[in-house]
């Protein structure tokens, strides 16, 4: 009996893990996600600064 106990904590224990991991794999996908966005806008934002200095390049001249 008492390793069936054992047995049976072990088993909430990987339960409570499985819980976490899921967890974790859905921030990690969020967080994916996010750096992908912020990259595009970072991608934007850098071409758009490019396009300023020409544009301040062409008024310089």
């Amino acid at each position: 009996m008492v390793d069936l106990a054992k047995y049976e904590t072990l088993i909430g224990d990987l339960g409570k893990l499985e819980s976490q991991v899921e967890i974790l794999k859905n921030k990690y996908s969020d967080t994916i996600g996010r750096n992908k966005e912020l990259e595009i806008s970072l991608n934007e934002i850098q071409q758009d600064k490019n396009l300023l200095h020409q544009k301040i390049s062409e008024l310089e001249s």
